[in-house]
């Protein structure tokens, strides 16, 4: 194995997460917009409307996976334990990254083709789609099998999908 290939496979591995970071944690300002109520009766309170279990998931993932990040790249930072160990956990990085990327990728077009909300959960060797629709025609599936499979690379007996809120 060539000496500079790891510290670049590390180096680009960096420099993603450092863009993901950023993009992800690079908001505009907030603004407020006000809407007048008037008429509510005294001691009821206003509450926001219940997350979906689609959200909810889609939430506790990326929660998930931002700590698992964090602890991949501390382990990397640290450089602690030998060469194989440090490309393994280099390897996972990639792994986790390509993985949200496909997830990402497939609920975008899925979502423009219309079936939102939607959930992709893509794993080594399997991806399952969950829409929350009852039913879907021959077509609505086929085209959602297709869509997975060019957005992973996966064959179509790997790609799985659910109706329903199944979460």
């Amino acid at each position: 194995m060539k000496k500079w290939l790891v510290p670049a496979v590390i180096l680009l591995l960096g420099i993603f997460l450092g863009a993901g970071y950023l993009l992800n944690n690079l908001t505009p300002a907030e603004s407020t917009l006000r809407i007048p109520v008037t008429n509510v009766p005294a001691g009821v309170t206003l509450s926001p409307a219940p997350i979906s279990s689609v959200q909810a998931y889609r939430e506790k993932r990326e929660q998930t996976r931002d700590e698992d990040l964090k602890t991949l790249q501390g382990i990397l930072d640290s450089g602690a334990g030998n060469a194989a160990f440090l490309a393994d956990v280099a390897a996972q990085l990639s792994q986790i990254t390509r993985q949200r990327e496909e997830e990402l990728a497939i609920e975008g077009v899925l979502i423009g083709s219309g079936f939102s909300p939607c959930l992709a959960v893509v794993a080594p060797g399997s991806v399952t789609v969950i829409v929350t629709r009852e039913t879907l025609t021959r077509g609505e599936a086929a085209l959602i099998m297709t869509l997975c499979e060019k957005n992973t690379q996966e064959a179509l007996d790997n790609i799985k999908i659910m109706t329903g809120d199944m979460l």
